[in-house]
């Protein structure tokens, strides 16, 4: 008798734990979006000694197909997608969702190693079109990734 009840109060346990841990999960999936909002242009000089005019980047194309990949890789797969842009005078802000791990494992690997604050640096891939000296007054947005330095 005693072998009966463990093995039923053992199995009204487990349930009992299958049933909270699959509420955990749904709780976290749906506070759990994968998005990111980042600065991917300023004004400001960049390692070339180039600076990029804000009001000059053209994303006409780019919002067709907005793009985000790891480490300018352009024959990789992206591991995510812009759902905003928006232009201020000095600055360009993306927000985006990172791809689905069935879509693309990578991506979930660079979210974790963003929302854990070790991958926290962008850059935006782009065609200049005018100069001005070292100010590129006139290019086109091709992508935004994702970059380890």
């Amino acid at each position: 008798m005693f072998k009966k009840f463990s093995e039923k109060v053992r199995g009204e346990i487990a349930k009992a734990f299958e049933k909270h841990a699959k509420f955990i999960s749904e709780m976290k999936s749906e506070g759990d979006t994968g998005t990111f909002e980042v600065i991917a242009s300023t004004q400001g000089k960049d390692r070339d000694g180039e600076i990029v005019l804000q009001d000059g980047i053209d994303i006409t194309n780019y919002l067709k197909n907005p793009v985000i990949l790891f480490g300018h890789d352009y024959w990789s797969l992206p591991i995510g997608k812009a759902t905003e842009v928006v232009k201020e005078t000095d600055k360009m802000i993306i927000k985006g969702v990172f791809a689905s791990a069935e879509a693309n494992p990578i991506a979930q690997q660079v979210r974790k190693l963003y929302e854990e604050g070790i991958l926290c640096a962008v850059s935006i891939g782009f065609i200049p079109k005018q100069y001005e000296g070292n100010v590129i007054t006139q290019c086109e947005l091709l992508e935004l990734s994702f970059v380890p330095v």
